[in-house]
């Protein structure tokens, strides 16, 4: 290795090897040529933590910390930052990286974890910088951090094709938290009667730290029940995650929001749909609780109704001016059941109504709500009030009501007559 030179930028260099064998015949080999380009590595950044492209300033584990980069070789216009409020991320615009000029590829990197990123011996005097090749996220294990007050740096060497390093430190992190998020319902009911959007309202996470985001998902499965959420906040999408696991609505950052609308969608009538909400909190440590809900888009059956003793009745009435009783039967809900029955009664005046109480109508109107919240409304027919008793008439043997018949000649046929309200026939 020849160094302390002083080249020149865009010139081009050979290498020449002169060889003297033992017989003294000397022959000179050149090589192909070289030039210098004087392209120093663009630097990326570099956040604490697991989640990509969002920065942690607490990490939970005084044995285990993580960290992760991106942008190293591209320009600044490659990098987007994500809309997350108080704690920002960036990612990479994977399609500004075919732009990357040769000399800015990235051959390997190394990482190390230091006390001080200000000199150059306290960089990596917690773990030696250590080679992790293209990876562009590293975790340490075993290690014995010190919590509370200590602040600690990972610090990022990007080597490029050139051979010209970039680095880059973050920006610090606290270890030793002792916590996690907890809690969290789901404020839903068990049916919805929409098929094309679904409104997630989600409350009582807690965290010892402030709550960083929040996701929402819709999947058709429980099969994330039992898993790491952490698996599926890592700032970027998965198709294992989107395709497969929140396979109706893939998982959204939507910050710090409470209440989300997915929209767009198209839900099976009386299909069965999970709910998943993800809370993280400052140390990226984070929780997962979820809702089972069915859609159902249709109205109960109608079932039959009366206020009257029977059903099928035109007219129906009633000798109790304080009392009236009402009776349903087969109203049904196959999707999501029966949810109340709401019974009113309302009052209409005939057009014949000499103001007498008797004279008027009354209509009991029946509502019945499925647990989707849809209805239907059905009326009864009119019901009138009759304190009156019935007046009796006349009934006699035989068919002369002027001589009353005492003997029969047959044994299997008596014949009788009878007048309903005798007065008015007289």
């Amino acid at each position: 290795m020849l160094d302390g030179l002083q080249l020149k930028d865009r010139e081009l260099y050979y290498s020449l090897l002169r060889v003297t064998n033992a017989l003294n015949y000397t022959y000179i080999i050149r090589s192909n040529g070289v030039t210098v380009e004087e392209d120093p590595l663009l630097p990326g950044k570099v956040f604490d933590g697991y989640i990509t492209g969002f920065d942690l300033n607490i990490l939970p584990s005084r044995r285990k910390i993580s960290a992760n980069w991106e942008g190293f070789g591209l320009p600044a216009s490659a990098s987007f930052q994500a809309d997350v409020e108080g704690n920002p991320g960036y990612q990479v615009d994977e399609s500004k990286t075919a732009e990357q000029p040769g000399t800015q590829q990235v051959l390997f990197y190394e990482v190390a974890v230091g006390t001080d990123r200000r000199f150059h011996k306290t960089r990596d005097n917690i773990v030696p910088f250590t080679k992790v090749g293209l990876n562009d996220s590293v975790t340490f294990y075993d290690l014995n951090l010190e919590s509370g007050t200590a602040i600690y740096y990972f610090t990022v060497r990007a080597y490029s094709a050139s051979f010209s390093v970039a680095t880059v430190t973050s920006n610090g992190f606290h270890v030793g938290y002792d916590g996690g998020v907890e809690g969290g319902s789901i404020i839903m009911g068990d049916y919805i009667n929409t098929d094309t959007y679904v409104d997630i309202q989600f409350e009582g996470f807690t965290s010892k730290l402030d709550i960083m985001m929040y996701y929402v998902a819709l999947s058709n499965h429980s099969g994330v029940v039992g898993t790491d959420c952490k698996l599926y906040i890592d700032g970027r999408k998965s198709e294992l995650v989107d395709d497969y696991l929140f396979n109706v609505a893939p998982l959204i950052n939507i910050n710090k929001n409470t209440f989300y609308t997915l929209t767009f969608l198209e839900l099976q009538p009386g299909g069965t749909y999970y709910v998943w909400v993800i809370a993280t909190d400052e140390s990226g440590d984070c929780g997962m609780i979820h809702h089972k809900f069915t859609v159902d888009t249709t109205p109960p059956l109608y079932g039959a109704l009366t206020a009257g003793p029977f059903y099928n009745m035109d007219l129906a009435y009633t000798s109790d001016n304080s009392t009236l009783t009402v009776q349903w039967t087969n109203y049904s809900d196959p999707e999501s059941d029966i949810a109340t029955y709401e019974v009113s009664l309302w009052q209409n005046t005939s057009c014949y109504s000499s103001g007498e109480e008797m004279n008027i109508p009354y209509t009991v109107r029946f509502k019945v709500t499925n647990a989707a919240g849809l209805s239907i409304q059905q009326s009864s027919s009119p019901v009138l009030y009759d304190p009156s008793k019935p007046v009796s008439g006349v009934l006699v043997d035989g068919e002369d009501f002027s001589a009353e018949q005492v003997w029969f000649s047959s044994t299997n046929i008596i014949k009788g007559k009878f007048i309903p309200f005798w007065k008015d026939y007289k």
